[in-house]
C-alpha cells in the first residue's frame, strides 16, 4: 500500500508541475480553447483506434506465451494486459515488474509461471524491435526532408547510429547464444555458493533449468517471433494513427516525417523515464517536437494529450477496472482451495 501511495503523489506531482509549466509558459489557456474547438467527429476514429489499440497490445501478450507453450484464452490475455499497464503506474519498476507481479501472482490460468515470464520478456523483446524499426523510419523520412532544424537532424542521425550498434550487438547476441547462456549459468552457480543459505528467493534450481530451457526453444523457433513482431509493428502504427487523428481533429496535418519524429519521441520517453510510462516528460517534450518543427504550440500541447488521453489515461482506467477483477478471481480461487 505504501508503494502505491507513493506512486499516486510521484504523479500527482507530476501533474502539478507538467500544467505549472504549460501556464506559466502562457499557453494552458490557448491548449484548452484548442482542446475545446476540436472537431468531435474527426476523434471518432482515434477512438476506434484506441479499441485496436487494446486489442493488439493483447495479441502481442497472448502470442508470446502461447510462443512459450502457456496457453491462455485471448480474453484472459486482454485482462492481463490492461491489469498491468494500471499495475505499472503503481508498481516502481515499470511494466516488467507490472506483468510480474500480476502473472506471477494469480494461478488460475498460468501452471507455468517461468513461461509466463518468459513470454513477457518475449513482449518486451518486439516492442523493442518495433521502436527501433520507426527509427530507422524516422531517420529515413529526415534524410529525404532537408528542411527541418539541425537539432533534429543530429538527433536523427545519432539514432540512426544507435540501431545499428544495437542491430550489431543483437547479430552477435544470437550468434554466440550458447555462450551466454554458458555464462549465465556460471553466474547462477556463483550466487548460489556465496548465498549458501537457502531461501524462497535463491533456490531457484529448478525454475532455471525452466528459463535454459524456455530461451533454447525461442532460439530453436525464432521464425515463430515474427507474430508478435508484427503485431508489435502494428501497435505502433496503430499509435501513429491515433496521432494523426488528434491533428485532424484540431484541424491541423502535419507531415508524416513531423508526425513520426513527435511520436518516437513521445514512446521513447515512456519506456526511458523514472515516471510511470513517461507520464509528465512525454506530456511536455513532445509538443517540443512538434513546436520545433513549426506547429503552433497550443495545437502541438492539445494533440499530444489527445493521443495520451487515448493510449495512457483511457487504457489506464479500464486496466483498473482489469485489475480489480483479476484480484476477485484470484481470491476467489484462493478460497476454494483453502476449502
Amino acid at each position: 500500500m505504501r508503494k502505491i501511495l507513493s506512486r499516486i503523489l510521484v504523479i500527482a506531482v507530476v501533474i502539478g508541475v507538467s500544467l505549472f509549466v504549460l501556464q506559466k509558459a502562457g499557453q494552458f489557456g490557448e491548449t484548452l480553447l484548442a482542446l475545446r474547438d476540436a472537431n468531435a467527429w474527426m476523434l471518432i476514429p482515434a477512438i476506434i483506434l484506441t479499441v485496436a489499440y487494446i486489442a493488439i497490445q493483447s495479441r502481442v501478450l497472448h502470442a508470446s506465451l502461447h510462443l512459450t507453450g502457456t496457453k491462455i484464452p485471448y480474453r484472459h490475455a486482454v485482462r492481463l494486459w490492461l491489469g498491468s499497464h494500471f499495475v505499472n503506474a503503481m508498481v516502481p519498476s515499470g511494466f516488467f515488474s507490472g506483468m510480474t507481479y500480476l502473472l506471477l501472482k494469480g494461478k488460475k490460468w498460468q501452471p507455468h509461471k517461468i513461461s509466463l515470464v518468459i513470454g513477457i520478456i518475449v513482449s518486451i523483446f518486439a516492442a523493442y524491435i518495433a521502436i527501433l524499426s520507426l527509427f530507422f523510419g524516422g531517420a529515413f523520412l529526415h534524410v529525404l526532408n532537408p528542411d527541418q532544424s539541425v537539432a533534429v537532424k543530429i538527433a536523427a542521425e545519432t539514432l540512426a547510429v544507435v540501431v545499428g550498434l544495437l542491430v550489431v550487438a543483437s547479430l552477435l547476441l544470437v550468434e554466440h547464444f550458447s555462450a551466454l547462456l554458458s555464462f549465465v549459468r556460471r553466474a547462477h552457480r556463483f550466487i548460489r555458493k556465496v548465498f549458501s543459505r537457502k531461501s524462497k528467493v535463491l533456490d531457484i534450481e529448478n525454475p532455471f533449468e525452466q528459463v535454459n530451457s524456455v530461451l533454447t526453444t525461442l532460439h530453436k523457433r525464432w521464425v515463430d517471433l515474427l507474430e508478435p513482431i508484427g503485431d508489435a509493428l502494428l501497435t505502433h502504427a496503430i499509435g501513429l494513427g491515433i496521432l494523426l487523428s488528434a491533428f485532424w481533429s484540431l484541424g491541423y496535418p502535419v507531415p508524416p516525417s513531423t508526425l513520426l519524429t513527435g511520436y518516437v519521441v513521445g514512446v521513447l520517453l515512456s519506456i526511458v523515464s523514472i515516471t510511470p510510462d513517461g507520464l509528465g516528460f512525454v506530456e511536455v517534450a513532445v509538443p517540443l517536437v512538434f513546436v520545433s518543427f513549426g506547429v503552433p504550440v497550443p495545437i502541438a500541447t492539445a494533440a499530444t494529450l489527445i493521443w495520451r488521453i487515448c493510449t495512457f489515461w483511457a487504457v489506464l482506467g479500464f486496466g483498473g477496472v482489469a485489475f480489480r477483477s483479476l484480484e476477485k478471481d484470484r481470491h476467489h480461487s484462493g478460497v476454494r482451495a483453502g476449502e
